[in-house]
């Protein structure tokens, strides 16, 4: 919200990260009530992006950013508190196959 109205207010308000911004005494509630819908929403669209962006969407695994990154730290972790550190790898033999002669929604089936 700001007192201020000259052409540069927006591009002043958007270079300090505001999306969005209200001029004092000029606010009907509908204009409120749209930002603060807005917000919330967006609110809720980052919430979502930030609690999938590091999983795969089919089977909701971490990716392998996250993976590596999570595997660094339990790395340093147990070199720090001179404890054990144990990982275990799964793989799918012939994985390939079940793509190749079954098809996709078959692989992702399986991958579920």
């Amino acid at each position: 919200m700001t007192a201020e109205t000259g052409s540069t207010v927006d591009i002043e308000a958007m270079n300090a990260g505001a999306l969005d911004y209200l001029v004092k005494g000029k606010i009907s509630p509908q204009m409120l009530e749209r930002s603060m819908r807005y917000a919330l929403k967006l609110g809720d669209t980052l919430e979502a992006l930030r609690r999938l962006a590091p999983r795969d969407q089919l089977t909701g695994l971490l990716n392998r950013r996250m993976f590596d990154e999570i595997l660094q730290e339990e790395i340093e972790r147990s070199l720090r508190f001179d404890r054990p550190f144990s990982l275990i790898l799964v793989d799918i033999d012939h994985f390939k196959n079940v793509n190749d002669t079954l098809g996709y929604l078959a692989g992702d089936a399986v991958l579920r």
